[in-house]
Order: structure tokens, then C-alpha cells, then sequence
């Protein structure tokens, strides 16, 4: 999250606190800037502001992502210059969106990003979101590119992912990108994730994942059951506002997001509270 005060100005002390918190949780690592830390609501100056001020509290503590979720290569290198500069660990990188590239564009913008930078690219591949849905075959290119070390997968196809893991997961990370899918994704061999729910729930996420790990395919099981029903409360349209407003339910308020995202409804709000007490404690 990318906390705000009332008025919507970033809330750097908040920022500094909550990283703080998820790093005591036990997190293995953060992103900051990424869409549910709000990257296209955010000026330039304040996506380089967060990343500044999250280094200051993180520093070597667990390694930091920055999302760099931009069309244009050049303004994906004005904040990933920056990341690399602040100690950063790697960047999040969406293959550009809007202006339609050929795939030898894609191939050309991860490659001047990675050399460039000189930090580690996890590509990005969300087609809800961009229009641009990553095939197998496709990133079996992009997995070439030097620097290029992970994937993160909101694909809906679980089978796809699998096809994924199967083709590249020897050589480039392929990571959960979608909370609800990270029981079936996990389980089917990938070694990581990148997910809001944490923000709410750290606790739950990092048994769910360490039982995936071992194996403990009942225990995990169970996890997944209360995760994703927390997950459906919150994952509703002006994501991630209505995660905000989950995180102030439980004491842990981290601001509004910025318009246009609105604020939820009653009846969402409600439905929120009923899945709490249903499926919690949420921790």
C-alpha cells in the first residue's frame, strides 16, 4: 500500500510504519509502487519519494521491488535508475500496454531496462489489466533476456500457469501474482509470490505459503479456505481502495485511495465485516 493522509498527500510517516510492520511479520521481501501501492495515481516525484523513503526504513532487511509499470521505456528507466540508485533490489516491468508494440519491442524494452539498471526484472504479466496477455512461447523469448529473473502471473488459467512453470520455471522464477489463485499456483511448483492480501493478513499468507512448501497439502488447504474468502470481500472494483478500507476495519489504517477509486458501499462494507468474523482472526 501506498499509505495517504485524509487529503489524500502521501503519508510518508504511515509508509515508514507499515513497512516496518510487514518486515516484523516475517515478510521475505516487499514491492512498493506496484497497482495496489497505487503507481498510476502517483506523480513521478512521489513514486520516487516512496521508493526513497522505504530504502531509508527497509534498507538490507528483506530485498525491495519497485514497480515501474509505465508504457514508455524511457519513463520505466527514470524510475527504475532511481530504484537502482536507493539500493533497490529489482523492478516489477509490464510489457508496454496502449501502444500495441511487436513482440520485438517487448524483447527491446526488458533488455534496455535490465541493462540500463543493472537490477533484476520480474516481467509482468496481468492481461485484466493491460489487454496484453504473456503466451508460453512468448515467454519463453522474454526468459532469454539477460537480467529477466521472474515472472509474476495473474493469469486466470491455472492451466497455463503450469505450462509456464513447465517451459521457463528451471530457469526464471514464475511467481503467484493473484492472492486467490496462490493455493492451486503454488502447488504447482512455483517458488514464490507477490500478493496485497499480506497487507492485511501476513500472518495467513506466510502459512499458507510455508504448508505449500512443505507439502502439507490439508493444512494448506484449510488456509486457502479462509484466505480466499477474505480475498473475494476485498478484491471488488476500485481495488485497491476497498483493501484500504479493510486495513482501517482492523486497526491498521493506511489512508483513502485517491480518486477515481471510490470509496466502497454500505452493503460492501458490511459484507467485509460478515467475512471477518466468518473466517478470521485476521492477523
Amino acid at each position: 500500500m501506498t499509505p495517504f493522509h485524509d487529503d489524500e498527500s502521501l503519508d510518508e510517516g504511515r509508509l515508514a510504519s507499515h513497512l516496518q510492520f510487514l518486515i516484523d511479520s516475517g515478510v521475505h521481501g516487499v514491492m512498493v509502487i506496484g497497482g495496489s501501492g497505487e503507481y498510476a495515481n502517483l506523480t513521478p516525484a512521489e513514486r520516487e519519494r516512496v521508493v526513497t523513503v522505504t530504502m531509508q526504513t527497509v534498507g538490507k532487511a528483506v530485498p525491495v521491488i519497485v514497480g515501474a509499470l509505465a508504457t514508455s521505456t524511457r519513463e520505466v528507466l527514470d524510475i527504475g535508475l532511481h530504484a537502482q540508485r536507493e539500493g533497490a533490489t529489482a523492478l516489477l516491468v509490464l510489457p508496454p500496454y496502449y501502444i500495441k508494440p511487436s513482440m520485438d519491442g517487448v524483447v527491446l524494452h526488458f533488455e534496455k531496462v535490465a541493462r540500463e539498471t543493472g537490477l533484476n526484472i520480474i516481467a509482468y504479466n496481468n492481461p485484466g489489466r493491460t489487454g496484453w496477455a504473456i503466451t508460453v512461447e512468448q515467454l519463453r523469448t522474454i526468459a532469454d533476456v539477460p537480467g529477466v529473473v521472474g515472472l509474476k502471473e495473474c493469469d486466470r488459467d491455472v492451466a497455463s500457469i503450469s505450462l509456464k512453470i513447465a517451459a521457463v520455471g528451471e530457469r526464471i522464477a514464475i511467481l503467484s501474482g493473484d492472492d486467490d489463485l496462490g493455493f492451486a499456483t503454488l502447488l504447482s511448483g512455483s517458488p514464490g509470490a507477490i500478493w496485497a492480501s499480506p497487507n492485511l493478513t501476513p500472518r495467513l499468507c506466510l502459512d499458507l505459503y510455508a504448508a505449500c512448501q512443505l507439502g502439507d497439502v490439508p493444512a494448506a488447504l484449510a488456509l486457502h479456505n479462509r484466505l480466499v474468502q477474505v480475498v473475494s470481500a476485498w478484491f471488488i472494483p476500485n481495488h485497491p481502495g476497498p483493501l484500504k478500507e479493510a486495513m482501517a476495519l482492523i486497526g491498521r489504517p493506511v489512508g483513502p485511495a485517491r480518486l477515481p477509486l471510490a470509496r466502497m458501499t454500505s452493503t460492501q462494507r458490511d459484507s467485509l465485516q460478515e467475512t471477518f468474523r466468518a473466517y478470521g482472526p485476521i492477523e
